[in-house]
């Protein structure tokens, strides 16, 4: 069923090389002849007959290859607890200061 232009069925395939091929998709390949990812190769011998099974040798090897790993993120580390009362300390003593400074230059004594 639905064979590729110029191929009838039953074809005799004797002598030729089968290819079993990884296409991109849509209109990024317009080349008819099998793209380069070939997993699968394998030759028909010139005797061959019909109905018999021939290997196709696996090519796999030769595409590229990679891996993912899938791990948890760790938490955040919460903030040292420490430094925060170090910096409201010293925002702390910025307002006293800046507050006693305003109050004397208003003529008054400010805290005490």
């Amino acid at each position: 069923m639905n064979a590729p232009s110029g191929v009838t069925f039953p074809t005799d395939l004797a002598g030729q090389t089968i290819v079993i091929s990884i296409e991109p998709r849509g209109a990024a390949d317009t080349d008819p002849g099998p793209f380069q990812f070939k997993p699968l190769v394998g030759n028909v011998p010139g005797g061959a007959t019909d109905h018999i099974e021939y290997d196709l040798t696996d090519q796999s090897s030769t595409l590229a290859a990679g891996t993912a790993t899938i791990a948890a993120v760790p938490a955040a580390a919460p903030i040292d607890l420490v430094l925060v009362g170090v910096i409201i300390a010293v925002v702390v003593a910025v307002i006293i200061i800046v507050v006693v400074i305003l109050e004397r230059r208003r003529g008054g004594q400010g805290p005490e």
